[in-house]
């Protein structure tokens, strides 16, 4: 449609009309189509003046539409007009930022408050030098607005606004300086101490402050803080106690600082941060409090601590101030881990058990655990056995193999076999020992097989005697123990062990079956070859999901190459639970095998399939744009959408004429969103600019 038809559509009496006519000006380049998109930019109606900023970034880069919209910035009655030319400049980049550097000392105030947000806008740190000479305006409108820019800009690179901004904390005007302070903290950017200081006897100053002398790791911030929390009253006391405790864990030379400068703490404030934490009407505020008490070695704040341990939201923050206050914990520790609820004395177990670190208090937490080995509750039987594989001597290594019995709870045991094979390697004679005259058919037979995975020596004098008596404990009666059989004899490469795992695919518990899966996935020659690669390709061939995902979860593991003609069989069978597990399996090969096995995915008549093959192909570094440009016609919606997102890691020409014929054509709002984004990030790479604009909202 040629722009004089356009242009009464431009200035029709009906919105929509206007448009739909600045859309179709966008395929026309020059001047007159520039001055239409500008009937556009101020036009009353704001999704018009939508398009028009949309029409204006998807056109080739015109210096003379940069110009026309930084002219817009100047005095006028239509404050729409200024402000879509600020959404469209910052598309225009670096071209933009020289115009608005030219134009600055023409412009007023308001305009040059514009400008600041445009500047923001270009996310380019060219931008930082037109910003630092209106940082200094002498409009304090303009100023902050600059700050504000400078810090948006600097989420870029904070090093090169750090210098403009530092300079901002040498101003008088407090407003400034607390905006500035805050675009400081937005960044992550520490001021120094020396810097920081003068500008907390301004009560406006004092909250963003505060929060920034928390992340200063500086240790003369602590003897402000405790004199902080002397005389600071409501919100400021709160703000206080949490940069407070912040400060405490920044550092380790923050926290000895804080260790000395709370020994002059005030009684009342002590007494204030205690009744936080007998009484937590405030959870994130008696968590601070618990730090800042734990710092100062007051072991009374130890009852508190433990009994806020219980609630999720003081939990991490109670956890951490008894480790804080270490040895002058240990006597409500032992009271808890002896009387307290399960949770509770679960987690008194582990922070006790550190404590037999110190020689001094070994014996004293050995004797407070030792009871624990008969609990009723299984998460404190668990934390034993955690704390047992820690500081265990050997009759902690006695009370440890009962649970190793496939008798046990299976996470209870899983931690027993965790506690077993460090207490092994550290008392092997009393292992060897254990293991005299147990029977393969005998409950402890699972305590033997640990031991054996263990010791790097063979238990029973060779190999073969450990495999030997391994083999025949596959046929335990107990679940648990063949399981942890099986564990022990994927560690072996000979054919008895083999056959012994091989045959464990039969038996009738569902977990012997899986943990043999794994133990075959494991066992490999003395060449690093998998030896159950055989076996595992006829289980993958069962009609039992579980027992196939299992078996091809191994293969994966092994990436025996021989598995490639078969798992390239199963990707192509009409199951598709089979082929995504297969497809899965395939995943963990070589990069430069797995080739023939995505092409068969790729080309799978279930969605679910090439979503896996996708999925496989956005972690790899070879080339796939192809096959990939091929999927961006898949009829599944979402299938269309991972290939179009996996395009825009392309920068070629091929990528980005496949994303924007696909653009032109597709229905689905989620991969067109996925399309656009893809189209900028392909463009990006490549070092073009932006032909397709972000989506624009939905409403004014």
């Amino acid at each position: 449609m040629s722009l004089e038809r356009l242009q009464e559509q431009v200035r029709s009496a009906d919105a929509e009309v206007r448009r739909q006519g600045i859309a179709r000006v966008a395929e026309h380049a020059g001047n007159d189509a520039v001055e239409l998109l500008m009937e556009g930019l101020a036009d009353p109606d704001w999704r018009v003046r939508k398009e028009a900023v949309q029409a204006l970034l998807v056109r080739p880069v015109e210096p003379y539409a940069v110009s026309c919209l930084v002219r817009s910035l100047h005095p006028g009655d239509n404050v729409g007009l200024r402000n879509a030319a600020v959404e469209a400049l910052g598309g225009f980049g670096t071209l933009a930022i020289d115009a608005l550097a030219r134009e600055l000392p023409k412009l007023d105030s308001d305009g040059r408050k514009l400008a600041a947000e445009a500047l923001s806008r270009t996310s380019q740190v060219a931008a930082l030098e037109p910003l630092s000479t209106l940082f200094k305006d002498a409009d304090p409108n303009v100023r902050a607005a600059a700050t504000e820019a400078v810090a948006e800009v600097g989420r870029l690179s904070p090093e090169a606004a750090w210098p403009i901004l530092e300079e901002g904390l040498e101003q008088q005007d407090t407003f400034q300086l607390l905006v500035t302070l805050e675009a400081i903290r937005r960044l992550g950017i520490v001021p120094s101490w020396h810097r920081l200081e003068p500008l907390l006897g301004e009560p406006m100053l004092v909250h963003v402050g505060l929060q920034l002398a928390a992340k200063l790791h500086e240790p003369l911030a602590a003897q402000y803080f405790v004199k902080q929390l002397a005389r600071a009253k409501g919100q400021s006391w709160a703000v206080t106690v949490h940069c407070f405790a912040e400060l405490i864990e920044s550092s380790t030379p923050a926290f000895e600082a804080a260790q000395e400068a709370l020994l002059q703490l005030s009684p009342g404030a002590s007494a204030r941060l205690m009744g936080l934490c007998t009484d937590p009407q405030d959870p994130a505020l008696a968590g601070s409090s618990l730090i800042v008490l734990a710092a100062k070695g007051d072991g009374a704040v130890a009852a508190p601590a433990i009994e806020l341990l219980g609630d999720d939201l003081t939990a991490a923050a109670a956890h951490r101030a008894l480790e804080l206050l270490s040895d002058r914990a240990l006597p409500e520790l032992e009271k808890q881990v002896a009387q307290g609820q399960a949770l509770e004395s679960a987690a008194c177990v582990e922070l006790i058990s550190r404590l037999a670190t110190h020689p001094a208090h070994r014996e004293r937490v050995l004797a407070a655990l030792r009871p624990l080995r008969n609990a009723q509750a299984s998460t404190v039987v668990r934390a034993w056995l955690v704390a047992a594989a820690k500081i265990g001597d050997e009759a902690m290594f006695l009370d440890v193999v009962p649970w190793l019995t496939g008798l046990a709870p299976a996470h209870v045991r899983r931690a027993a076999v965790s506690a077993a094979r460090v207490l092994a390697q550290r008392y092997p004679d009393v292992a060897r020992r254990l293991a005299e005259g147990v029977s393969p058919e005998a409950p402890e037979a699972a305590a033997v097989a640990v031991f054996i995975t263990s010791l790097e020596r063979p238990l029973f004098g060779s190999a073969a005697l450990d495999v030997e008596f391994l083999s025949q404990a596959v046929s335990n009666s107990h679940v648990g123990v063949r399981s942890a059989v099986l564990d022990a004899l994927s560690g072996f490469s000979s054919e008895r062990a083999v056959e012994a795992v091989a045959f464990a695919l039969n038996d009738e518990a569902q977990e012997v079956q899986l943990a043999a899966l794994r133990a075959l996935g494991n066992m490999m020659d003395d060449g690093g070859r998998p030896l159950g690669t055989a076996a595992l390709l006829t289980a993958a061939q069962s009609k039992e999901p579980t027992l196939v995902v299992g078996a091809l979860q191994a293969i994966g593991e092994g990436a025996d190459p021989a598995a490639l003609p078969t798992l390239a069989s199963l990707i192509a069978e009409t199951a598709a639970w089979r082929s995504v597990a297969a497809v899965e399996a395939l995943a963990q090969f070589p990069e430069a095998v797995r080739g023939p096995g995505i092409e068969v995915a790729l080309g799978h008549q279930e969605p679910e399939v090439v979503k896996a093959a996708l999925a496989i192909l956005s972690e790899g570094a070879a080339l796939w744009e192809t096959p990939i440009v091929r999927c961006l016609s898949h009829p599944a919606w979402d299938v269309r959408r991972l290939a179009g997102d996996l395009l825009g890691r392309y920068s070629s020409e091929y990528a980005r004429g496949a994303l924007i014929a696909r653009l032109s054509s597709e229905k689905e709002p989620q991969v067109v969103e996925t399309l656009r984004r893809s189209l900028r990030l392909s463009e990006s790479a490549g070092g073009l600019r932006g032909s397709v604009p972000a989506p624009w909202e939905s409403s004014p």
